[in-house]
């Protein structure tokens, strides 16, 4: 019998979805490598110029390249894809920003944070209302947030930067409902340009930056710039498979991996430092997450019992897209992840790099990181 499930797509939608968000938490390593290497504006211009070469082949063998080319001429949906495509660059360049500064922590943060700050968008912008649960994770998760502020005199920017950027890069997905792969591959075209100008810049007047020059970083370090396109999309590819055969819940909750994983790497490879304080702050992070999870576990099985489908078959309806990172969505994202994606996306989803965020309405992100 269980030799059925792991041939189901249900168990192969699981199996997706926890190696998405165990690739977008593990990213942390591939970009820690570049610390002292390569700034992070470089880094993430690698990540666009890499993301679209990979992406080509794998919308060609897909059979979705000449689909994806058609999108472009449509002049509404290449200008929302160009603000993705700009939130998506901000979350790339926090996350990488906080990983080469030694602030992984607060990248775990954000991407732990980014589905409270999904829900606010949607009480904000669609005048929806919270629950009383989703109220009280809110309202823990902004005094825990405030706690590191009066007790460690930290203002965690990095993890609000992440957050937000993932939160509004889930919503504006959502909106365009775009292939997750599809939508990366336009935000990156968009963006591509720009990072070939940069990098070029960079090649021919390496001065004013305390790094070696690009044409002295050696082979390694040129082969992980170039692995971070894959580490880009293939999460995303993922997670895109995952969130279509599996329930909000499930979704929701292998979100987590991601900023666990980037915690765990935090606190317990690179060393950061983790006091009482920290522990106090991030318990705070946690429940106000597990009262989240709780209530998305129970609205969940409400409607699928309302539907007269079992809340562990129903599949996502509405699935957004990474990460970045970061997303990353992810949300992904997003991702995106981030997703983190949480992620997402997650965006999810995208991150990105996490998968890309999600409203209350919506499996939360994954991050495109």
């Amino acid at each position: 019998m269980f030799g059925e499930y792991r041939q189901s797509h249900a168990f192969q939608a699981l199996l997706a979805l926890i190696t998405a968000y165990t690739l977008w938490g593990l990213s942390v390593a591939l970009f820690k490598q570049f610390s002292g290497l390569a700034p992070a504006v470089d880094v993430v211009a690698h990540r666009v110029v890499w993301s679209f070469v990979f992406l080509v082949p794998l919308l060609w063998w897909g059979g979705k390249f000449g689909e994806t080319l058609e999108m472009l001429r449509q002049p509404r949906l290449l200008g929302g894809l160009g603000l993705t495509g700009l939130l998506i660059l901000v979350n790339w360049l926090a996350f990488v920003w906080g990983i080469e500064t030694e602030r992984v922590l607060q990248t775990s943060l954000g991407y732990y944070i980014n589905p409270l700050f999904s829900v606010c968008l949607g009480v904000v912008i669609l005048g929806e209302k919270l629950r009383p649960a989703q109220l009280a994770s809110v309202v823990l998760a902004v005094a825990s947030v405030g706690a590191m502020l009066v007790l460690l005199g930290i203002v965690p920017w990095i993890s609000f930067t992440l957050a937000l950027s993932f939160a509004f890069y889930g919503f504006l997905r959502k909106l365009l409902a775009v292939d997750h792969l599809q939508g990366l591959f336009i935000e990156t075209l968009v963006l591509f340009p720009f990072a070939c100008a940069w990098l070029g810049w960079r090649f021919w007047f390496p001065g004013g930056l305390e790094y070696p020059a690009m044409t002295e970083i050696g082979w390694w370090a040129w082969v992980l710039l170039i692995v971070t396109g894959p580490a880009t999309a293939v999460p995303l590819l993922l997670f895109g498979y995952g969130v279509k055969h599996r329930s909000l819940t499930v979704v929701g909750f292998t979100q987590y991996i991601n900023p666990t994983l980037q915690f765990l790497l935090a606190v317990v490879a690179y060393e950061e430092l983790f006091g009482g304080r920290h522990l106090w702050i991030f318990s705070g992070i946690w429940l106000a997450l597990a009262i989240f999870m709780v209530d998305l576990f129970r609205n969940e099985r409400r409607r699928a019992v309302a539907a007269g489908t079992p809340a562990s078959a129903s599949a996502s309806p509405s699935a957004s897209s990474p990460s970045p990172s970061p997303s990353p969505s992810p949300s992904p994202s997003p991702s995106p992840s981030p997703s983190s994606a949480s992620p997402s996306a997650s965006p999810p989803a995208s991150s990105p790099s996490s998968p890309s965020a999600s409203l209350p309405t919506s499996p939360p992100a994954k991050s495109l990181d």
